[in-house]
This record gives C-alpha cells, structure tokens and sequence, in this order.
C-alpha cells in the first residue's frame, strides 16, 4: 500500500506545472518520511536522462530539507531509501555520489568519515559475501564504484578513522590469509582459495586507489596502509598475472589504477 501511494505522489509530481506547490502536499509526512520519499524517487528517475529536470528540483528539495549539519543518521536514512531494491550502492552510482553525496562534502555539511562509514560497510559486505546474492561478484561499473568511491572517502577522512578503516580491512585479508596458505589449501578446496585470492586482489585494487587518492592529497605516506598493501600484493601475486588476465575484471582494474599512479609519479 505504501508503494501505490508514493507511486501516486511521484506520477503527480512529475506532471505537475508547479513543483514547489506539488511537494507542499507531502508537508503532513514526517521529516524521515519525507527524506525516504525523495531517496526513493530519485533511485527511480536518476538514470532516466527524460527526468533530469525533475530530479534536480527533488535533490534541491532535499538539500533544503536536511539540516545545515547533517547528522549521520539523517544520512544514512537518505542513502538507505535511494539505495533501491538491490540494495547496494553500487546500483545506485555514479548519481548517488556524485550528484547528490559530493556536493554536500564540498559545502561542508557531512563529514568525510561519516561517508565512508557507509561506503566502508558495504565494501566490507561484498568482501566477505553478505549482500543481495551471498556471493563474491565484481563488476568496474558497481562494485568498482563502491571500491573508489570508499578509498577516495578514505584518503579524506581523520587519521583516527583512517586507522580504524585499515584495521577492518587487515581483518578480512588475515583470514584470506590462512585460507590460501593453508598446506594443499588449492588442491583439497579449490574453491574457497580461489576466493580467496580474489578478495585479497580485491584488497589490493583498494589499497591501490587509497595510495592514489593520498598521492593526489600530497600526503605524507600512511604507514599502515603501506602495510596493508604489501600484504595483499605478497597473497594476490601468488597467483602469476598472466593467469588472473585476460578475463578478470578484477586484474583490470588493478591494472588501471596501477597505470594511473604510474602517470601520476611520472608528472
């Protein structure tokens, strides 16, 4: 019932000659109500380049909403409701971040580490199999996304989260570890140390756009991170390049932003 109604809302909005007039018939709902509402509707024209117009007014509309400081759990509820019903960032980008998230970075109404808090837990959901499917899936266009997006919040956020972001990723790539070390590890249960790898090179591509973004920053090198990166390169390289090519998306990213750092300490 709550789907007919707000599909209602949204049918009457889009055709509407007077937005503002419109979305004043929305002022009985509450202020959460409110912020689902627009999440929501967003996740469902945001692509459509037709709505672009519209979609413009309902962001307006919402950053006139949210409070100057923004808390964390206004946030949240804003990002949850605009996730859709993939549930993950990823089938909600690049609009949801760069049209909506970035712009409020820039103003100073939310702050980097309240970001990548979310963006975070879900890359850590995919790296350890707790999203939508149960499985370990990589696309450059979704989880690609989400894996950028959450170094370049990382890079900007406070040292104290900085550390406690890399220590949760230590923890996954621990237990990648004695997967793939494990004597007979890729014979007794291929499977599992090839997923193994997988989320260690995973690992990898992250660290690597972490140390980009850094690059791009001029930061002084993060020590931890550095570690974290070696880790990861001695478990993915365990397997030789020219058997993750040509069909891995996940060597090609590695790949891209290895030829970017590349660029980068050429200039």
């Amino acid at each position: 019932m709550n789907w007919f109604g707000w599909n209602t809302l949204e049918q009457h909005l889009q055709s509407s000659t007077d937005f503002e007039l419109s979305f004043s018939e929305l002022s009985d709902f509450t202020y959460e109500k409110q912020i689902q509402f627009i999440g929501w509707t967003l996740n469902r024209n945001a692509e459509n380049p037709n709505h672009r117009k519209f979609c413009e007014k309902l962001i307006l509309k919402l950053y006139n909403l949210l409070p100057e400081q923004i808390p964390h759990c206004d946030l949240k509820l804003f990002i949850d409701s605009a996730r859709g019903h993939m549930y993950q960032l990823g089938w909600a980008e690049p609009w949801l971040f760069n049209d909506i998230v970035e712009p409020l970075l820039k103003d100073s109404r939310i702050s980097y580490d309240y970001v990548c808090e979310i963006w975070l837990q879900d890359l850590i959901d995919l790296l350890t199999h707790k999203n939508a499917h149960g499985s370990l899936s990589f696309s450059p266009e979704r989880e690609g996304q989400t894996t950028n997006v959450c170094a370049y919040l990382w890079a900007n956020s406070s040292p104290t989260y900085k550390n406690k972001c890399i220590k949760k990723i230590s923890e996954i790539l621990g237990k990648q570890k004695r997967i793939i070390l494990q004597p007979l590890a890729s014979t007794s249960n291929w499977s599992r140390w090839d997923e193994a790898l997988r989320v260690s090179l995973w690992i990898l591509v992250f660290t690597k756009w972490c140390k980009y973004y850094l690059d791009s920053l001029d930061v002084s090198h993060h020590d931890q991170l550095y570690v974290l990166l070696d880790n990861a390169t001695s478990l993915a390289m365990i397997r030789p390049s020219n058997e993750w090519l040509p069909d891995s998306a996940l060597f090609l990213c590695l790949e891209k932003v290895e030829e970017l750092l590349f660029e980068k300490n050429e200039k």
